[in-house]
């Protein structure tokens, strides 16, 4: 007689076969294998499709998306899940292979009615190791004060709790999965964020931006998301193209333009010009301690 799975995981997808691999890989490699995998994909013009068949260990269950909405697909995939749990993961994260048996002891431990984990990051750069640190303490410090989320990379919710608030918000196109957690929290139902198993948590998106660009976008739809509300359709500043958004290459302009300085500095007039010159001379003879 077979275990009834307890986990449905759910990946939504979008032109992903350069990252599926990896996170089916991670899968196949669990000792925990009480799950199932369930694969929504929006249309994929790449071998998405393709590379998820591959994997036949895993018995995938894939299913297309007329929409590609990584809100309307996790919540297609939730209807057909069916274990009492549903674990939403993105394409790009990655698995050690003890990650569902800590998450299966967590909730056994903790009781909780949905949580994400803790992330690591997807390079040993000094950089990203601080900004996952940050990204960790943002979490535990959101949960503290009350206003909890959580990346839509990594999160876990009972299915019956799911149906109840109503799954994924459709109508948004950003910061679905921080609404679906503050939704189920003022539901009255715990959140936790376990600080171990952790999940690698890929940055490529920093990367694509630039870490302080990506923070500039992300302060600017919060601030949208405070004066009017989430916003219902893509915008430019996160837009919906799954994997193929970082196949686009895009030309970043420097912080420092020499040639626009120059032209600038041809432009001023003789008393611009004397304060340029009096402020220039003010710091080269002011010493740093």
């Amino acid at each position: 007689m077979n275990t009834p799975p307890l986990f449905s995981i759910i990946i939504p997808t979008l032109n992903e076969s350069k990252y599926l691999p990896h996170l089916l890989t991670d899968l196949s490699k669990q000792t925990f294998t009480q799950f199932e995998t369930i694969i929504i994909d929006g249309q994929s013009t790449d071998n998405t499709i393709k590379t998820a068949q591959s994997f036949s260990s895993l018995h995938p269950h894939i299913e297309i998306s007329k929409t590609a909405h990584v809100s309307i697909q996790r919540n297609l995939g939730a209807t057909n899940a069916k274990s009492p749990w549903l674990v939403f993961i993105d394409a790009d994260t990655r698995l050690p292979d003890y990650f569902f048996e800590g998450v299966a002891y967590r909730i056994n431990q903790q009781h909780p009615d949905l949580f994400t984990c803790w992330i690591t990051p997807d390079s040993p750069k000094k950089q990203d190791k601080i900004l996952a640190q940050f990204i960790n303490l943002g979490i535990e410090t959101l949960r503290l004060i009350q206003q909890p989320g959580g990346l839509g990379a990594m999160i876990g919710i009972k299915k019956s709790i799911f149906n109840q608030i109503g799954g994924f918000n459709q109508n948004i196109s950003w910061g679905e999965d921080y609404e679906l957690i503050l939704k189920a929290h003022k539901s009255g139902y715990s959140f936790h964020s376990f600080p171990d198993p952790k999940f690698t948590f890929s940055f490529r998106r920093f990367r694509k931006e630039g870490t302080l660009n990506f923070i500039r976008k992300y302060a600017k739809l919060e601030l949208h998301t405070f004066v009017k509300g989430r916003p219902q359709q893509p915008t430019n500043d996160y837009p919906m193209l799954g994997g193929k958004y970082y196949d686009i290459i895009k030309k970043h302009h420097p912080f420092f333009n020499p040639t626009k300085f120059n032209t600038t500095l041809k432009q001023l007039t003789q008393t611009q010009k004397a304060r340029l010159r009096h402020i220039i001379n003010y710091f080269s003879e002011t010493s740093i301690d």
